[in-house]
């Protein structure tokens, strides 16, 4: 194996257990303030696609993928534009600087 992608494996493999450590000390409810705070809720629904798609229907497309946690992580804790109604819009990041709470709002999404 390459040290890259040796290094690569490493790096996913204690990322997700981190995350799973984390997920585990954030309530369910700590993670849904976050994300009204962060107005999340305004584009995006738990069971029913809005102007973005539903936390089902994220979870159910991408859980399992290679390097998903890493993806949204870098989605929902980074500025971005995302099409929206054909329209390129923001996307607003999470308002917090805690990394153990934008970790566990993506496994709250990967879980839905």
């Amino acid at each position: 194996m390459k040290t890259s992608a040796l290094f690569s494996t490493m790096l996913l493999t204690a990322f997700l257990s981190y995350n799973a450590a984390m997920a585990n000390t954030v309530s369910d409810e700590d993670v849904k303030t976050l994300m009204k705070k962060s107005a999340c809720f305004r584009c995006h629904a738990e069971n029913r696609t809005k102007d973005g798609p539903a936390y089902r229907t994220i979870a159910e497309t991408r859980r399992g993928k290679p390097g998903i946690e890493m993806a949204l992580y870098r989605h929902v804790t980074t500025a971005a534009t995302v099409p929206i109604n054909g329209r390129m819009e923001d996307h607003e990041p999470l308002r917090t600087g805690d990394e153990a709470m934008a970790r566990a709002v993506v496994q709250w999404i990967l879980t839905r």
